[in-house]
């Protein structure tokens, strides 16, 4: 089964997407930011990112996120009941449908993939090919597709997802981005939308060519 490509030149990394995210949350432009993205969804499991930014945030206060996707806003009571659970609610912002993810990715120190089902997600590739490295839960393709370039923690466990977090931060900023380039480099080698096209113009023509043969 092929897997999915990416646009690489639509998901890339964006010297000026930090500054920019930044500003637009209203934050100092050294805050370390952790995002996630996708619609509000039991699958997609936002409350165990929630938790897990309230873990992290007892040891790095000044740590900012954010979670985009629709249903993930102010309007949202059960989202809004986990972020009063713990302390670091006043720091994760919820930003709802946005039509410019590509540069919000792009914005980001770190991706979290939080969800307890996937198949192949697409989010995750996204971020890689911004530069971004990635924390997943272990579900799906997903950890085929951060390879080595990422960390992948058990679903549904807020406090191993918040121990990668810090891992990222312990690294230091030169090996975190040095990650990030590796997980580019990991989808321009392996999923680059391009390339996937041509697999399966590939596979179609054989396919075609085997049907011609029993007639």
């Amino acid at each position: 089964m092929l897997p999915n490509g990416f646009d690489i030149g639509q998901y890339a990394p964006d010297e000026s997407a930090r500054g920019w995210l930044r500003a637009e949350l209203g934050v100092p432009d050294d805050t370390f930011l952790v995002g996630n993205v996708g619609r509000y969804h039991v699958m997609k499991d936002q409350p165990s990112f929630v938790r897990a930014a309230h873990i992290f945030s007892q040891k790095h206060p000044d740590a900012h996120y954010v979670l985009v996707g629709p249903g993930n806003d102010a309007q949202n009571e059960e989202l809004q009941a986990v972020l009063k659970e713990g302390g670091a609610g006043a720091n994760i912002h919820l930003l709802g449908e946005r039509s410019d993810v590509p540069r919000i990715s792009a914005g980001l120190d770190l991706f979290a993939l939080t969800s307890v089902s996937e198949g192949f997600p697409n989010v995750v590739g996204e971020a890689m090919a911004c530069g971004v490295p990635c924390a997943v839960t272990n579900v799906g393709d997903t950890a085929i597709v951060v390879g080595n370039t990422g960390i992948v923690v058990p679903p549904s466990d807020p406090t191993a997802m918040a121990q990668a977090w810090s891992q990222f931060v312990e690294m230091g900023e030169m090996a975190r981005i040095a990650q990030g380039q590796a997980a580019r480099a990991r989808i321009l080698e392996n999923y680059d939308l391009e390339m996937i096209v041509k697999r399966y113009e590939s596979l179609y023509a054989e396919m075609a060519g085997e049907n011609g043969k029993r007639r």
